[in-house]
């Protein structure tokens, strides 16, 4: 039987530290909720990952994961993970100034802008 592929939620910010702070404030309201989060990290320049997984394990990836593969990815490493929030996978032609978007198999499903 196939892992089940968690959702990803792709979050895209004006500086690190921003989606940093978005990230860990995420993660813990999602776990306070039973969520088991994950979350993937794309290295400048598309040079791999950093991965931490629901059990607070981190993983480093030395080949770049395509958005649209991050979620199936993710359930390779921990079948039991219920979402991703992925940061580093913003688009640079029209990236919004803060936005959280939603995507499941590379499909943008919303976007939530900061405003």
């Amino acid at each position: 039987m196939e892992p089940s592929i968690p959702p990803v939620v792709r979050l895209d910010a004006p500086t690190d530290s921003t989606v940093s702070l978005l990230t860990a404030t995420l993660v813990e309201a999602l776990r306070g909720r039973g969520y088991r989060t994950a979350s993937a990290e794309r290295r400048p320049g598309g040079t791999g990952l950093a991965v931490t997984l629901p059990s607070g394990g981190r993983i480093g990836v030395e080949r770049d994961v395509a958005e649209a593969d991050l979620g199936a990815f993710v359930a390779t490493l921990d079948p039991r993970a219920d979402l991703v929030l992925a940061f580093g996978f913003e688009d640079p032609s029209a990236p919004p100034p803060a936005a959280i978007v939603l995507t499941s198999g590379g499909v943008e499903l919303a976007t939530v802008d900061a405003d």
